[in-house]
C-alpha cells in the first residue's frame, strides 16, 4: 500500500482569480492560501485558519488585501529597480569611451560583472527595489557566488563589490537611497589557493600519442563540421577548427579585445631563411591594440601563418578592416559568445569538458594555456621565458606559477642536472 505524503494535495487547487488560490494538504485540516508575489517572483503561502471552503475564500481575500495594502505584492517601478541604475552606469561608461575619456576594456569588464550568467549582479539584483537593498542582501549574494564559482579570484570579488557600490552610490546621489549598504570584503585566499593550476589539454610527449587530448579535440572539430550542429542558428564549420589552431599558435587570449578584435590590417607576414632547408620559414606579426596588458606586438608560430592563408582563401575579397573570425558578426561581443558556445559544444562532443588531473572545467581559455605549456615543453628548454611572456602578454612569474610547475623537466634540463664539470 502506498502511503501518501502529509504534504500531498488533499483535493484540487481552487483558483479564486489570477495569482490567488486556496488548497488543502493532508497534514492540516485548514485551507492554505497561495498568492503570487509579482515583486519577488515567488509564491507566498499562508494558512487561512479556516476548514470551511467558503470561509477560507473570504480569509484568502483578506490576506491578499492586507499584503497589497502594504505594497508587498506590487511590482517595483522600473525607475527604482537595481537594473535601472546598473544600466545607467553602463551607458555612462560607454559615453566616456565615445568622448575618448574612457577605455573599452573597462566597459567590457563592467558588462561582464553585470550580465555574467552564473554570478552577474543583474542575475541576482535586477528586479530588486534599490531602496530596500540591505547589507544582508549583498552578503547573501556573495555567498551564492561562492557556491556557484568557488574558484573565482579575490580580484574578481573585489571588482564585483566595487561595481555594486558604484551603482548604489549613483542611487544615493539622486536621493533615492540615504545610505549605501555595507559590503564586507571576501577573505583573501591563501597564496596556494590563488595559485591553482590552469586547465589545459594534454599533448604528446606529455602523454602517450593515443592519449593526446589536443589531437582528439581537433579530430572532433573536424567531425562536427560534417554534422548538422548549429549554435544560435549558426552551423559549426571548419572555421572553428582553424580558429583553435590559430589561437594555439598565436598565444592570443580568446577575448573580445584580442582574438575577436583581430582585423586583417593587424596581420603582417614575416619570414626568414630556414637553417635546415632552403625554404623560408613564414610566420605572422600580430598587432594587439587593446589587449589585457595593453598594446603589444605578437609573433606567432609558423602554423598560424598556414591557417591564416586558408582563412584568406575562404574570405575572398576581404577588406583590411574586416574581422578575421566570424567576420559577418558586426557585434564583437556576440561573436565572442558565439565562439565560446561553439567551443562548449565541441568539448561536449569530444568528452573533454574537464581536466581530469585538476578537476577544473575547460574553456576556450584552455587553448591559450595549452599553447604556453606546449611552447615551454617542446622547445626543449631553449625558449627564452622573458620573450615568451612578453609575446603572450603575461609575465615569467605567471608562467612559472601556472605552467612550469606542472610540466616535466626537459631533456636538456635533466642533462644539465646530471652533468659533471669535466663533461
Amino acid at each position: 500500500m502506498i502511503t501518501k505524503s502529509p504534504y500531498a494535495l488533499d483535493g484540487q487547487i481552487i483558483t479564486i482569480r489570477k495569482g490567488l488560490a486556496i488548497y488543502k494538504i493532508y497534514k492540516s485540516k485548514f485551507y492554505r492560501v497561495r498568492i503570487w508575489d509579482q515583486k519577488h517572483k515567488r509564491y507566498i503561502v499562508k494558512s487561512t485558519k479556516e476548514d470551511n471552503r467558503i470561509q477560507a475564500r473570504e480569509a484568502a481575500d483578506e490576506i491578499h488585501k492586507s499584503l497589497s495594502a502594504s505594497n508587498t505584492l506590487s511590482k517595483t517601478p522600473q525607475h527604482y529597480t537595481f537594473h535601472h541604475f546598473a544600466n545607467a552606469l553602463l551607458l555612462q561608461a560607454q559615453r566616456e569611451v565615445a568622448k575618448g575619456s574612457g577605455k573599452r576594456a573597462q566597459v567590457k569588464d563592467l558588462r561582464l560583472i553585470l550580465n555574467q550568467k552564473e554570478w552577474g549582479l543583474l542575475q541576482y539584483f535586477a528586479d530588486h527595489d534599490i531602496r530596500e537593498i540591505q547589507t544582508k542582501d549583498f552578503v547573501s549574494f556573495t555567498r551564492s557566488v561562492d557556491e556557484k564559482r568557488p574558484d573565482l579570484s579575490y580580484s574578481s570579488h573585489n571588482q564585483i563589490r566595487a561595481t555594486f557600490r558604484r551603482i548604489m552610490k549613483s542611487a544615493r546621489d539622486e536621493g533615492i537611497v540615504q545610505v549605501i549598504p555595507e559590503t564586507p570584503t571576501q577573505n583573501k585566499k591563501s597564496k596556494n589557493e590563488r595559485q591553482e593550476p590552469r586547465a589545459f589539454f594534454y599533448f604528446y610527449p606529455l602523454v602517450k600519442k593515443e592519449e593526446d587530448e589536443w589531437k582528439k579535440l581537433l579530430d572532433a572539430a573536424e567531425r562536427i563540421t560534417h554534422e548538422p550542429t548549429t549554435i544560435r542558428g549558426h552551423k559549426i564549420t571548419i572555421e572553428l577548427r582553424d580558429m583553435l589552431i590559430f589561437l594555439l599558435h598565436s598565444f592570443l587570449r580568446p577575448t573580445y579585445s584580442e582574438l575577436y578584435a583581430l582585423q586583417h590590417k593587424d596581420i603582417t607576414f614575416r619570414d626568414r631563411d630556414s637553417e635546415k632547408t632552403a625554404k623560408k620559414t613564414e610566420w605572422l606579426l600580430l598587432t594587439v591594440r587593446e589587449g589585457k596588458t595593453g598594446r603589444r606586438l605578437t609573433d606567432t608560430m609558423p602554423a598560424a601563418a598556414t591557417v591564416y592563408r586558408r582563412i584568406c582563401e575562404r574570405q575572398k575579397n576581404y577588406k583590411p578592416d574586416d574581422y578575421v573570425f566570424f567576420p559577418d558578426q558586426k557585434d564583437r561581443h556576440y561573436a565572442n559568445k558565439l565562439g565560446m558556445e561553439m567551443f562548449r559544444k565541441l568539448l561536449e562532443v569530444s568528452n573533454l569538458r574537464v581536466d581530469t588531473e585538476t578537476g577544473k572545467r575547460r574553456s576556450l581559455y584552455s587553448v591559450r594555456h595549452t599553447s604556453l605549456a606546449m611552447r615551454t615543453l617542446l622547445s626543449e628548454g631553449k625558449v627564452n621565458l622573458l620573450m615568451l611572456a612578453q609575446n603572450a602578454g603575461t609575465s615569467i612569474e605567471m608562467l612559472e606559477t601556472f605552467y612550469l610547475k606542472r610540466l616535466p623537466r626537459t631533456k636538456e634540463a635533466v642533462r644539465n642536472l646530471q652533468s659533471f664539470g669535466d663533461e
